[in-house]
């Protein structure tokens, strides 16, 4: 695997360089927010398929993302980013939604691989 040096420049950090995976072929210096997120285009397209997944079946059952939030017991502002794809998260807050959404962890990972399917451009084998 080929690693890139990178650097990472925030508000309120120190400026660090580091080696990432090389995984999205030769895209420079990603520069964080003052929130501390990648931009859209920065992320992973895993990140930002989640976050469409999310909001497509938010939607689908008719839900505000203040309900959403609500029910799954996560920030309200944490799930804004994270629809838009500003934001990563981590497994627990993935099953939370799953659950405010009445979904099996399954069933949301089929509309994240939709998603990303979409993302991508081309259909993903299905296994």
């Amino acid at each position: 695997m080929k690693y890139r040096s990178t650097e990472i420049r925030s508000i309120g950090f120190p400026e660090q360089t580091g080696f990432l995976p090389d995984i999205s072929g030769d895209r420079g210096a990603q520069t964080l927010s003052a929130g501390g997120t990648l931009s859209l285009l920065e992320q992973p397209l895993i990140v930002t398929a989640v976050g469409r997944a999310v909001r497509k079946q938010r939607l689908l059952k008719d839900l505000s993302q203040e309900a959403l939030a609500a029910k799954a017991g996560v920030n309200r502002k944490h799930l804004s980013e994270l629809e838009r794809g500003e934001r990563d998260l981590r497994v627990s807050t993935y099953y939370k939604l799953a659950l405010g959404l009445e979904l099996s962890y399954r069933a949301l990972g089929a509309a994240v691989d939709e998603a990303l399917a979409s993302l991508e451009g081309r259909a993903r084998p299905h296994g």
